[in-house]
């Protein structure tokens, strides 16, 4: 009877509405966006049920981001917000004609899932450059039923799911920028431009190019983006700032408004790109017009399409020299956000910042009542909109008549909640009856947020994208920050270049085939890897690589790992067509095989993703296997493998030793990685609060902690934030905080000459334990010079360089350690930074530290007390003394008799040389080394601690060289690991010892010593003068050099291939031939 009522019903309704056919339905529809409509989700008791008794006739639209369409199968009860859902007898028309189809309402009979039908009319749209459905819908004659569309899944509110990469993103207005805050928004500077975005006002710059005021504030105060032509530049060099991801409305427009100014001769383009957030392509969208704008121009236009994209603005030097171009004040239109359920945005305000908070709810936006409201609702809705905290407004924005009040009596916690909707509320629509548009609330945020939830990765280009999706070899963030610190992973792999960690079992009847996409991919496999590459490698399996049967792959991880609860997870991609086989994933323990996945029925020729969770609690390895049958067609493939850190390994029990430590969370790490400001423990334990008390730990954030300006330098290490004065090089952000707030160190190297030096001293440390220091390096930049790390041995005066880096290395900061043996006695290590050849050569450093297993050094007890020291303490003292005086004694005789010996040896080297009469001593002479420094005082600026290597304290009284001059250190390859050097595992080019022969102490300028006119020959003959210093300082004669070795002279500070270059030559020019030996016997070795 209730079917009779329903279809006389709907016919009354279609006789009633053949007037409306007049008009096309593509642009004359009511726009229907509730995601809970969704064919995926099963209802959920916390919202109301839809019903949509209430509709009214007519065509309609879906808009949401779960899907436009009504599905075209049965959908169970409970779903699509409601108990009865609706859903499509038939399928899509394919024209663009109105087509009639039937409806079938599921009232929950066990055997009919069409319990009743009715028909509707739909039609397709192509006038947009979206193909979309619009729906003639008649009223439901009951609740609670509902018309479902869609079935993607559902998020929470605020965001939306991205189909593309498969999970939810944050949907919002991105935060309009005047540039007056600290760094750039949220926008961010790109990282494969030729340099950055710099930021300056009217009153700091000194350039007649550059604007006098700002855009935002109208005075020389205001801040803005710029950038200026110089002589660093080139033409066409390009600088890029990209905006967070944008969700766009489907039906609203989507503009961007910016202003700028382009000034100068020559100047060079400004362009904007939209960047597709799921391809990463760039299509140009707008560029200013040729030649110089006016004083901050407007710019003003539309960002066509519906799917997520970034905005890119390029700025490209031009071929004049007196040029700048400059930016203020980006902001988006509403239509830039796709409205969902929960999204909130600011409307006629005065600013950016403030304005009438209105909410979305059910295809509309309304205005929230002031009934109770607090500065803690208004906190939440800054920080729903990227905002860090709301301030005091006086100045009210009430909402125009007709705008409905949607929320009444909000109720929120700053402290836990970031969405309104998570506050206490009244239901939505119902409100007091005191509230009216008078009573509306009103806002002003400041600040920006700048941070994830706690659930969410925080991309380099300030992206946000849930935790799951980090390392799981998809470009979610769009920049790659997501897939570049993997390395922690177990049994990750890609197969690009072969199996990685993983076997192929023996036991098995095939083997898995690595193969690529493409037009030469094996029969029956997949074109494309999961990421649709055709130049890239996977693992394939089909029943044409078996002859008769059925055969398996088995693929092992053979190590084996402990799970860490339901943070193990073994996550993989794999393809799967018709009539194939049958996939596995199993775990094996030392007792027993359990299969923990499998997959027996095609899934099409596409790529899956698929995230198993390990609870083993024995240890275990995992495998792959698949099954093939000769008489199948079709295909299995697998891709990029990996387990998740909470997979540990096994380490039989996994216990702190002296190379490990134990986590709070399970897992054991290296001690080397311990305080080093990284997260490597899954928990974080590793970076705890005693960390902060390790001896040479320090960010930067408030001093130079206990490292020490060196003042025999010639410039010092400045102390800064954001980027530096030099466009083209330097950090934007902080390692430490990856924020524009916080502090780093780095060398400027504007106005400096080639090769200048700073150096930055750490305490001293002593030989007691080995160590290693850790720090980050930032060297981007056209004209990088070289950073370097040096010990500096405090007994014995002695160098070495353990480290150096050289050139432009991108512009992120990387991880930099060096390890230091127990040769060393008491020491310091210096951070020297050189300047390059030019101005974009800012080098930094931050989160410098020590192993934790380092010892610093200390003064023994009772020194500096006063207290006097026992006499048979005094006693020993003596004696040791006087012992020490004699060898010092006997070595000096031994020395002057080893002189007056190789005296002789040099006349008889000469004399079987055959010297010409007229052949005179070259004279070369030493040169003074005076410090070009000359210093400041603490009062002229300098507020960090200046210290030179003599203010150290040192066990022995070692007199310290007045500079460490490394100006022979080449910047060039010459690289060698020297196993018996246990302190050093590199040698760059030896740094010489000037004054050597003279006890260690300068050599007066007018000093002399003398090389014999042949061997200065055969330097100038083969382009070793660079290094006539070292022949001339240790007496090297050619006899000498006819017998050494190659090892011998690394010995004197020759680098390995000077010194091989060296004994080649020397043999050919002498007399020793190709394949003749030298005497094993070398004789007696000059002094050093």
């Amino acid at each position: 009877m209730w079917g009779v009522r329903w279809n006389v019903f709907v016919l009354i309704l279609s006789i009633t509405g053949k007037g409306l056919a007049n008009t096309d339905p593509c642009g004359n529809y009511t726009v229907l966006n509730q995601a809970r409509r969704t064919a995926s989700t099963r209802f959920d008791s916390s919202f109301p049920q839809l019903c949509d008794i209430n509709l009214a006739f007519g065509w309609y639209r879906f808009t949401s981001y779960v899907g436009g369409n009504i599905p075209g199968t049965c959908v169970d009860s409970f779903y699509c917000g409601t108990r009865s859902p609706i859903w499509m007898n038939g399928s899509l028309p394919t024209d663009d004609l109105v087509a009639t189809r039937q409806v079938c309402g599921n009232l929950g009979s066990p055997v009919d899932c069409c319990t009743v039908t009715w028909n509707i009319r739909v039609k397709r749209c192509t006038t947009s450059p979206d193909i979309f459905y619009v729906y003639e819908l008649i009223p439901t004659a009951g609740c609670p039923m509902a018309y479902c569309a869609g079935d993607l899944p559902l998020c929470p509110e605020g965001e939306i799911y991205d189909s593309f990469h498969q999970h939810c993103i944050e949907t919002r207005p991105a935060v309009p920028c005047d540039f007056e805050d600290h760094g750039l928004c949220e926008w961010s500077q790109e990282s494969e431009d030729d340099f950055n975005w710099a930021k300056t006002s009217g009153s700091t710059s000194v350039s007649s190019v550059l604007p006098a005021d700002d855009h935002t504030l109208g005075t020389d105060a205001g801040l803005y983006l710029f950038l200026r032509a110089s002589p660093s530049h080139i033409p066409s060099d390009t600088t890029r700032i990209i905006c967070p991801v944008l969700v766009p409305s489907v039906t609203e427009v989507c503009n961007i408004t910016f202003y700028y100014t382009i000034h100068g001769t020559g100047a060079g383009n400004l362009n904007v790109y939209r960047r597709s957030y799921h391809d990463g392509t760039d299509t140009s969208v707008w560029t200013a017009p040729p030649g110089p704008s006016a004083d901050w121009a407007l710019a003003q236009f539309t960002l066509a399409g519906q799917t997520p994209f970034q905005i890119v603005i390029e700025g490209v030097v031009g071929y004049g020299h007196q040029s700048s171009i400059a930016i203020d004040d980006v902001s988006f239109s509403s239509g830039c956000t796709r409205e969902v359920d929960g999204s909130v945005r600011l409307e006629d305000g005065n600013t950016f910042h403030e304005g009438r908070v209105e909410i979305y709810y059910d295809h509309q936006w309304g205005t929230i009542c002031n009934s109770g409201w607090t500065a803690e609702n208004a906190d939440v809705v800054c920080k729903q909109l990227g905002y860090s905290e709301s301030s005091s407004l006086s100045t009210s924005y009430p909402g125009q008549h007709g705008v409905p009040i949607l929320l009444d009596d909000v109720i929120c916690d700053s402290s836990a909640h970031s969405k309104i909707t998570e506050c206490d509320h009244s239901l939505w629509g119902n409100y007091h009856p005191r509230c009216s548009h008078a009573t509306d609330v009103s806002v002003r945020c400041s600040g920006l947020l700048n941070e994830c939830g706690d659930d969410e990765l925080s991309c380099h280009n300030g992206v946000c994208v849930p935790s799951q999706t980090f390392c799981d070899f998809n470009n979610d963030c769009g920049d790659g920050t997501d897939e570049n610190s993997c390395g922690h992973y177990p049994g990750r792999c890609s197969f690009q270049n072969n199996f990685c960690s993983w076997i192929q079992l023996k036991t098995d009847g095939i083997d898995w085939v690595r193969t690529k996409g493409g037009a030469n991919s094996p029969d029956q496999a997949p074109l494309t890897d999961h990421q649709t590459r055709t130049d890239s490698y996977f693992l394939y399996l089909a029943g044409v690589l078996t002859n008769d049967g059925t055969k398996n792959a088995v693929l092992l991880l053979p190590q084996y790992f402990l799970s860490n609860g339901s943070q193990c997870k073994v996550l993989f991609y794999y393809y799967m067509t018709a009539n194939v086989g049958e996939l596995h994933v199993s775990v094996a323990t030392k007792d027993n095989i359990r299969r923990l996945w499998q997959q027996t029925t095609p899934q099409g020729n596409r790529w899956n993703k698929q995230e198993i969770t390990i609870t083993s609690t024995e240890p275990f390895q995992i495998s792959f296997e698949g099954i093939v049958r000769a008489a199948h067609t079709g295909s299995i493939a697998i891709d990029d493998i990996s387990l998740t850190p909470g997979c540990l390994i096994e380490s039989d029990g996994c216990q702190s030793t002296q190379q490990s430590f134990q986590c709070d969370s399970g897992e054991c790490i290296s001690r080397d990685l311990v305080c080093n400001y990284e997260d490597n423990c899954i928990d974080s334990s590793d970076e705890g609060l005693k960390c902060e008390e390790e001896t040479g730990r320090c960010d930067f954030q408030e001093d130079i902690c206990g490292w020490s300006q060196d003042k025999n330098d010639d410039f010092d290490f400045d102390r800064g934030k954001e980027t530096t004065n030099t466009g083209g090089t330097g950090p934007v952000v902080d390692h430490t905080h990856k924020s524009p707030s916080g502090y780093y160190i780095h060398i400027e190297a504007s106005g400096r000459a080639v090769g200048e030096k700073a150096r930055l001293v750490s305490p001293a440390y002593t030989n007691s334990t080995n160590c290693q220091v850790r720090f980050f390096y930032h060297m981007s930049g056209r004209h990088i010079g070289e950073l370097r790390v040096i010990l500096f041995n405090l007994q014995n005066n002695r160098t070495k360089e353990l480290w150096s880096r050289q050139g432009d290395q991108g512009r992120t900061w990387y991880y930099g350690s060096v390890s230091i043996n127990k040769d060393w006695g008491t020491y310091v290590v210096m951070l020297e930074a050189v300047v390059g050849n030019g101005d974009q050569g800012d080098i930094a450093i931050d989160d410098v530290s020590f192993a934790t297993y380092c010892t610093p050094y200390q003064k023994g007890p009772g020194a500096g007390t006063g207290n006097g020291l026992s006499t048979g303490a005094i006693i020993a003292i003596g004696v040791c003394c006087f012992i020490a005086l004699l060898g010092a004694v006997a070595v000096i005789v031994a020395v002057l008799w080893l002189r007056k010996r190789r005296a002789k040896d040099r006349a008889w080297s000469s004399a079987n040389n055959r010297r010409s009469a007229y052949d005179q001593d070259h004279v070369y002479e030493i040169a003074d080394y005076p410090n070009p420094r000359s210093r400041q005082s603490a009062t002229e600026g300098h507020d960090q601690h200046v210290n030179s290597l003599r203010d150290l304290e040192r066990p022995q009284a070692a007199a310290l060289p007045q500079k460490v001059d490394l100006s022979a250190v080449s910047g060039g390859q010459n690289n060698v690991t020297i196993n018996s050097d246990g302190y050093a595992s590199l040698l760059k080019n030896t740094v010489p010892v000037y004054g050597a022969s003279n006890g260690g102490q300068h050599v007066d300028s007018k000093g002399r010593l003398n090389v014999d006119p042949t061997l200065y020959s055969f330097i100038e003959r083969h382009g070793f003068m660079e290094f006539v210093h070292i022949f001339a300082e240790n007496s090297l004669t050619v006899s000498y050099l006819l017998t050494a070795r190659t090892a011998d002279l690394l010995n004197f500070g020759f680098p390995i291939q000077i010194a091989s270059s060296i004994v080649k030559c020397c043999r050919e020019d002498f007399g020793m031939g190709h394949g003749q030996s030298p005497v094993s016997d070398s004789g007696s070795r000059p002094s050093s």
